[in-house]
């Protein structure tokens, strides 16, 4: 689940609606898109159990986007999934 969907306003400015729409599905579903190998077991580990932290980076033209979820170690706490740029962090 990816929860309330938020993009700060230089993503949203810079990269269609299409295009993110595009890039959740992915990575919703396990494609991780250019993040670290070392991150995916995590990112699996935690896409099933819908809990824990799910981080994902694409290459969108020159630039890259980074995707992550987060929440619901607590059980009743949303999960939300906030896409940004690297230097927006």
């Amino acid at each position: 689940e990816l929860g309330l969907v938020v993009a700060p306003v230089p993503v949203s400015q810079s990269i269609s609606g299409a295009i993110l729409a595009a890039l959740l599905p992915a990575h919703q579903l396990g494609q991780w898109g250019r993040s670290p190998v070392t991150s995916h077991s995590e990112n699996e580990r935690n896409r099933r159990s819908n809990k824990g932290r799910i981080s994902s980076a694409h290459q969108v033209g020159k630039k890259t986007i980074w995707i992550i979820t987060e929440g619901g170690e607590r059980g009743n706490e949303p999960r939300r999934t906030t896409i940004l740029f690297p230097d927006d962090y």
